[in-house]
């Protein structure tokens, strides 16, 4: 890593890798970095590799929007494997941190930090999700986002493929363009 004098106070983004999965030392140094960026650079969006309901949920938390009362209350959503990279007491400790410094910040909403997911490997979790919000701010978009699911996924009541902790039941179904997932492919 390079000497923090010298990182560009223009830069718009910054990564500190995932060099390791699971090493206590590197989660604490991640969220030390990451607290530096936002204290002393400014950032507001942590981008973590991680299911997009899941980390929606300690956004909430951390930018005072949500039901949670602690740090350990919105880590809850993270129940799917591997829920160690995610509950643990390094990112418990930073979520914590996290909520004190939104609310010691001046400058309104647009100030604070926020806390986001990248991955959907909870897809139909994640479908859920856009549509529960659709429902409660656009009923009319809600309805237009059923239909579009609808072209990939078919709803089941008792069977859930990729996400056993969903409750969507939701089967997925090749739309005529869509490529096969390479484990349905014989030859894979």
């Amino acid at each position: 890593m390079c000497a923090w004098r010298d990182w560009p106070r223009t830069q718009d983004a910054r990564g500190p890798g995932e060099a390791s999965h699971g090493t206590h030392d590197f989660y604490q140094a991640r969220a030390r970095t990451t607290q530096r960026l936002i204290e002393e650079k400014g950032f507001c969006a942590v981008a973590a590799e991680a299911d997009w309901p899941d980390t929606y949920r300690v956004n909430r938390y951390v930018r005072d929007r949500s039901d949670d009362v602690t740090a350990e209350e919105s880590l809850r959503g993270f129940r799917r494997f591997p829920t160690w990279m995610w509950r643990n007491t390094a990112v418990l400790d930073f979520v914590g941190w996290l909520r004190e410094h939104n609310d010691r910040v001046s400058g309104g909403e647009r100030a604070r930090a926020g806390f986001y997911g990248l991955d959907l490997y909870s897809l139909y979790r994640s479908i859920e999700e856009v549509i529960s919000y659709l429902d409660r701010v656009d009923p009319e978009a809600a309805k237009r986002a059923r239909e579009r699911y609808g072209l990939h996924c078919r709803r089941q009541s008792d069977r859930q493929l990729d996400d056993p902790q969903s409750s969507a039941g939701v089967e997925v179904v090749a739309h005529p363009t869509a490529p096969v997932p390479s484990r349905d492919r014989p030859d894979s």
